[in-house]
């Protein structure tokens, strides 16, 4: 059995130093991603790893017990617990540094309550979500395997004959960030070009780099492995993604905010990002990677995207359970990554609990996608710009519990 080595970040990086604070830190560091490996020159010496070989995976909910009531967002909280989650929000957000935000908070069974700031009222609703759309897209794969079209143990040489390894990493690692393929972004010259890329261009520019480590072995986020899936989810259904995504998610369940940003759309339909001069500038960013986070939607049906996961219909039982089945630890902390969704322990010392769901972060965007499992509660937050949004979660929570 293959030992799994986390990628620990070195002491002396500023970012990673961070792991050595306390608790006001915490949610920060959910969804850091700076630090490197070596990588791996040869496939020749790498062991095959079996897909279900997941060697130091943290425990995952048992969706068994695991049921809670609907959520109904036409009934509003009490008028008391709208006032103080008002009067939190509009203290808050600024010091997240965010000029516009949206949230949904709605209790199992309960009530619910919304509120947005900074967007004029004739304006867009919709905001990007950056990451959390690989929940979008791991589900959409997780569908095509209950279906019998996909495997997860499948090699990805099928679809991308040319990558380097493609015959020894599949389907499964790419989902859960195991498969060792080198994420564009850290690519020096994307950090410094602006405008559109392609899929296709993201995943020739990884190419040339070497794999971080043998597939399987260890465990490093990648945004490409999800521009990837995207791909195959098109080769498989014979669509574009953004027709996919509308087909098998957003009209299924009824999410009229929820798509898929093309290169050709309206930039005047997403909330603008802090300080965008350029309007343009935002569909080129959105549209580049829609696999690994192109989708935009209002947080109401964020909320209710996540139900339909937690609950059904998006996925059966057995399909909740495998994408939650092998769960690793990400950047040294307790959080988990599974296929597709994370679950992330809050370490509160007044109300220690656990979501499960998806983050999302980038300069432009943060998006927090989370179901609270000791709550029974669902929070979908964005802001227009990079900031500490799990924070910011937590606290409209607390402030929900009650004096």
């Amino acid at each position: 059995m293959v030992r799994l080595k986390l990628k620990v970040c070195l002491g002396r990086q500023p970012a990673c130093r961070l792991l050595q604070r306390p608790i006001a830190n915490f949610f920060f560091i959910l969804f850091l991603a700076t630090c490197g490996a070596p990588s791996v020159r040869s496939l020749s010496g790498c062991p095959r790893v079996p897909a279900s070989n997941a060697v130091g995976r943290l425990s995952p909910p048992n969706f068994e017990q695991l049921k809670p009531a609907p959520i109904k967002l036409g009934v509003p909280f009490s008028g008391d617990e709208i006032d103080r989650l008002n009067q939190a929000f509009r203290q808050t957000v600024p010091r997240t540094g965010a000029t516009a935000a949206s949230i949904t908070i709605a209790r199992a069974g309960g009530g619910s309550w919304s509120s947005t700031i900074g967007v004029p009222s004739k304006g867009p609703k919709s905001f990007w979500w950056a990451s959390v759309g690989k929940l979008v897209t791991a589900t959409i794969i997780l569908q095509m395997v209950e279906e019998g079209h996909l495997a997860l143990d499948q090699t990805i040489d099928r679809w991308f004959p040319d990558y380097p390894g493609a015959n020894r990493i599949t389907v499964d690692q790419l989902l859960m960030h195991t498969s060792g393929v080198f994420t564009f972004n850290y690519d020096r010259q994307i950090r410094r070009e602006t405008g559109y890329h392609s899929p296709e261009q993201l995943i020739a520019i990884s190419a040339t780099h070497r794999l971080d480590f043998c597939p399987g072995t260890q465990w490093h986020y990648s945004n490409t492995g999800y521009v990837m899936l995207g791909i195959i989810a098109e080769k498989i259904d014979g669509y574009s993604i953004a027709n996919i995504v509308n087909r098998r998610i957003a009209r299924r369940i009824g999410l009229r905010s929820l798509r898929i940003v093309a290169r050709d759309s309206n930039p005047e339909m997403v909330v603008p990002f802090k300080g965008q001069t350029r309007p343009n500038a935002l569909v080129e960013k959105i549209s580049s990677f829609p696999g690994a986070g192109g989708i935009v939607a209002d947080p109401k049906d964020m909320v209710r995207l996540l139900q339909a996961w937690v609950r059904g219909p998006l996925l059966t039982t057995k399909s909740r359970n495998r994408a939650l089945h092998d769960l690793f630890p990400m950047f040294g902390t307790e959080t988990g990554y599974g296929r597709g969704i994370m679950v992330m322990p809050v370490p509160d010392a007044q109300y220690p609990t656990t979501w499960l769901g998806h983050l999302g972060g980038s300069p432009n965007s943060k998006g927090v996608l989370i179901y609270d499992l000791r709550r029974q509660t669902y929070v979908a937050l964005v802001l227009n710009t990079g900031g500490k949004g799990e924070a910011l979660v937590n606290t409209l929570l607390k402030v929900l519990d009650g004096p």
